[in-house]
């Protein structure tokens, strides 16, 4: 489908996504000069440096955060080395360029931060991307900003403009990467297809071990695919993906003997935890207690005042909903509906049993633990109703964005950093069980407004233009006259951080968003249809 915009629309359009970038684009965890340890950022942040430093999973020139694996000698971090992989070349340019152009390490948003810091941003897009590609195979079609909205509206958007070393966004890679030569191959049986799909099912693994729904993906697109068109190729069979299938097996085996000295496929090993999965399984063989526990479960995930998916990831709770759906019509089911039915509980019911098991919404923004299942949401939406689209994920996914927004700008938005009281009823640090109502709060609070200015790339923009025409002190009076809290600690950081970062830097930052701006215009108004 080729879509006609003319050139005012079109620079509108530009305009308006460079300012949607810019503000959602936060510096709070940019302006370093390194990745601080001990966020779990760090570890994923300790992989990408020796692969590109030292060329080898060897830590002993990396100061490994505590606790850190250990196991006969061997010592590596406990997050996954996936995200480290897919983050290494953006860490190998951003050092390259530091070099080239003369960049200090030690200076705040130097490039090594700067490229390193876009690896999520990349991966986010390119997601998109592939989404949107995966949408016109099923011959399904809508709006690009559309699915920019509903996608973003996941939650994952915070993940990529906010805290970008996190795994969520490379997780979302690898199972939408899947689903696309999944569904590619059952459509048309071409052999880099069948090649690519052990590939990315093993990037998913490698990102997060805990992941094997993965396993169980192609077939779930195949059954989707049978239910859309009605034949598919083999995939088991083709030589091409056994081939891939052994060499991504002892590809794997080499990483986890380099990291581990030991082949690994169970996560408890790396995180030290003893969890009986025959007692998680049999809850103390009462089967009703199990039910109930989950289907509470399940209403505080939903629905609940703390980042409930109804509220702020609404293509999360389709997806949920879709599969509920299909469970309460089962007895009238086809065969390939219940082969999709299946798959579908394993799927979602795989990350889902974590949040049970640990009762906890993650200590961030969102139901993180869900975030990997966007794409096989998003793969769902052909079958849904154009009203649930229209009347539900378009709206809500507007409000779930200004949710991310508006995140920890006001006391009913932010996170606490001593232990509460949670929905779960579970006492962790890092909860706000208000969250919702308090961001429909913080839309009537001007402090909210002026946060999200002052940490977002476009503030942080015009604050390092007027420091370079004016003296800062000058420019603290003026904000005082004006009745800002310019006297704010937090401020004051940021200008001195300000004066420190070159100006130069900050016009690369701005060339790559202008570039990304550019680039989602020309999806916009690309050509999908065969």
């Amino acid at each position: 489908m080729i879509i006609r915009m003319n050139t005012r629309k079109r620079i509108s359009f530009f305009f308006l996504i460079l300012l949607l970038i810019t503000l959602f684009f936060r510096t709070d965890y940019r302006f370093k000069n390194t990745i601080e340890c001990c966020s779990d950022e760090y570890d994923y942040f300790m992989h990408a440096s020796t692969i590109v430093l030292d060329f080898d999973f060897d830590y002993s020139n990396q100061e490994l955060r505590n606790p850190y694996y250990e196991y006969e000698g061997k010592k590596s971090p406990t997050g996954f080395v996936g995200t480290g992989i897919l983050v290494s070349p953006f860490l190998f340019i951003g050092n390259l360029l530091n070099k080239v152009l003369n960049n200090s390490y030690e200076m705040l948003f130097n490039y090594s931060m700067i490229i390193y810091s876009f690896a999520s941003i990349f991966y986010f897009l390119s997601s998109f991307r592939f989404l949107n590609k995966i949408l016109n195979e099923l011959d399904f079609e809508i709006d690009t900003f559309i699915l920019l909205l509903i996608f973003s509206g996941s939650g994952l958007s915070y993940y990529a403009f906010e805290r970008f070393g996190m795994p969520h966004v490379f997780e979302v890679f690898a199972t939408t990467l899947t689903i696309y030569f999944s569904l590619v191959f059952f459509k048309s049986g071409k052999n880099i297809a069948a090649l690519a799909i052990p590939i990315f099912i093993s990037i998913g693994i490698l990102v997060k071990m805990t992941n094997y729904y993965l396993f169980v993906l192609p077939y779930l697109i195949k059954n989707l695919y049978l239910l859309k068109k009605g034949s598919t190729h083999k995939l088991l069979l083709n030589k091409y993906f056994i081939l891939s299938t052994i060499m991504c097996v002892s590809f794997y085996t080499r990483i986890s003997m380099a990291l581990y000295g030991r082949f690994v496929i169970n996560p408890q090993l790396v995180y030290k935890t003893d969890l009986n999965f025959q007692e998680i399984i049999s809850y103390n063989n009462n089967i009703f207690e199990l039910i109930f526990d989950l289907t509470e479960t399940l209403m505080i995930v939903l629905f609940s005042n703390e980042f409930g998916l109804f509220w702020v990831s609404p293509i999360l709770f389709f997806g949920l909903f879709f599969c509920l759906k299909y469970f309460l019509k089962i007895g009238s089911l086809s065969s390939i509906e219940l082969k999709i039915l299946l798959t579908l509980i394993v799927s979602f019911g795989m990350n889902f049993y974590i949040i049970h098991i640990w009762q906890t919404a993650a200590s961030s923004y969102g139901y993180r633990y869900m975030l990997s299942l966007v794409p096989i949401a998003i793969a769902l939406l052909p079958f849904a109703s154009k009203k649930i689209i229209k009347y539900y994920l378009i709206p809500f996914s507007l409000f779930s964005n200004l949710s991310i927004l508006f995140f920890e700008t006001t006391k009913q938005t932010q996170l606490s950093t001593v232990p509460e009281v949670n929905t779960f009823g579970t006492i962790n640090r890092f909860v706000e069980p208000n969250y919702v109502t308090g961001v429909l709060q913080s839309f009537f609070d001007l402090n909210s407004y002026l946060i999200i200015f002052s940490t977002s790339l476009l503030g942080a923009l015009i604050f390092k233009f007027v420091l370079t025409v004016i003296d800062k002190d000058i420019f603290l009076t003026l904000l005082q006259d004006l009745g800002l809290p310019s006297q704010n600690e937090d401020f004051q950081i940021l200008l001195t951080n300000l004066l420190e970062i070159k100006f130069s830097n900050f016009i690369f930052v701005l060339v790559l968003c202008i570039f990304i701006s550019a680039y989602l215009i020309k999806l916009k108004i690309g050509t999908y249809k065969k």
